[in-house]
């Protein structure tokens, strides 16, 4: 898991960032949130090795899933 320091540091790169192709992108968040499901992943494969936006994002919201699996929280599930 990241620290405290990375994880700002993530965010920090985030303000200066731009997604490419946020169409590709929509719904990173509740992807990563409900444990990376390996059918949704192919989503994301061909957009991720294109768009730092999205990977520097996919550590940042690694970091808050397992910060909130940490506190006890378990996150929305996407319907």
């Amino acid at each position: 898991m990241l620290s405290a320091e990375q994880a700002e540091v993530l965010g920090k790169r985030l303000e200066s960032l731009q997604c490419g192709d946020p169409k590709a992108g929509d719904g990173l968040f509740l992807f990563v949130f409900n444990g990376e499901p390996t059918e949704q992943a192919a989503r994301y494969e061909a957009h991720l090795p294109q768009c730092e936006y999205c990977r520097v994002a996919l550590e940042a919201y690694r970091y808050q899933r397992d910060v909130a699996r940490l506190l006890g929280r378990r996150p929305a599930r996407e319907e």
